[in-house]
C-alpha cells in the first residue's frame, strides 16, 4: 500500500526519484535523439525524405500504411514505444512535402507504435519477463500475436488515411496550422 501523506521532502524529491527510476529510458531515448542528430547533419535524412517524396508523391496515402508498418514492426520487435516521439520530427518534412500536415506524422508515429507495443511479439521486457512470471514458455503464442499487430497497424493506418486523405483534400481543415 502506499502512502498517500504529501510532504515537503517527498514533493522536493519526486523528480530527482523520477528520473532515478527511469534513467533507462532516458539515456536511451538521448542516445537515439543524438543518432538521429548526426544522421540528419550528414545530410542522408534528407536524401531519404526527397527519395521517399518521389516515391510515394502519385499515391501519397500509401507511405502511412509504409510507415506504420515499419514502426509497428520495430516496436513489435524491441517493444520500446518511446521512440515515437522521436519519429516525429523525422516524419514531419516528409509528409509536409507530399502536403500532409503534423497532425498525420504524430499519428502515424504514435498509432503505429501503440499498435506494435500493443500485441508485441518479441519485446523483452513485457513478453520475455511476461512469460517468464507466468510460467510459459518463452515466447510462446508469438503467431497470434504477429495477427494481432498486423490487425492493429491496419485499422490504426487506416483511420490516420481518412483523416489525411481530407488534409490532402481541403488543407484547411487541419487543426494544425
Amino acid at each position: 500500500m502506499t502512502d498517500h501523506n504529501l510532504n515537503l521532502t517527498s514533493i522536493l524529491t519526486a523528480i530527482p526519484r523520477g528520473i532515478k527510476e527511469s534513467i533507462d529510458v532516458i539515456i536511451i531515448t538521448f542516445m537515439i535523439g543524438g543518432a538521429f542528430g548526426i544522421i540528419k547533419e550528414t545530410g542522408i535524412l534528407n536524401l531519404g525524405v526527397r527519395t521517399l517524396v518521389k516515391q510515394f508523391q502519385n499515391n501519397k496515402l500509401a507511405i502511412i500504411f509504409v510507415l506504420s508498418a515499419v514502426f509497428a514492426t520495430i516496436t513489435g520487435f524491441i517493444g520500446v514505444p518511446e521512440l515515437a516521439l522521436i519519429y516525429i520530427p523525422v516524419l514531419m518534412p516528409l509528409l509536409f512535402s507530399l502536403g500532409l500536415d503534423s497532425m498525420t506524422a504524430v499519428a502515424i508515429s504514435l498509432t503505429a507504435t501503440a499498435s506494435g507495443f500493443a500485441a508485441a511479439w518479441s519485446a523483452p521486457a513485457t513478453v520475455g519477463i511476461g512469460h517468464d512470471l507466468a510460467d510459459l514458455p518463452l515466447y510462446s503464442g508469438m503467431g497470434l500475436r504477429v495477427v494481432t499487430v498486423v490487425i492493429l497497424t491496419l485499422i490504426s493506418a487506416t483511420y490516420v488515411m481518412f483523416y489525411a486523405r481530407k488534409v490532402l483534400q481541403d488543407p484547411t481543415i487541419s487543426p494544425i496550422v
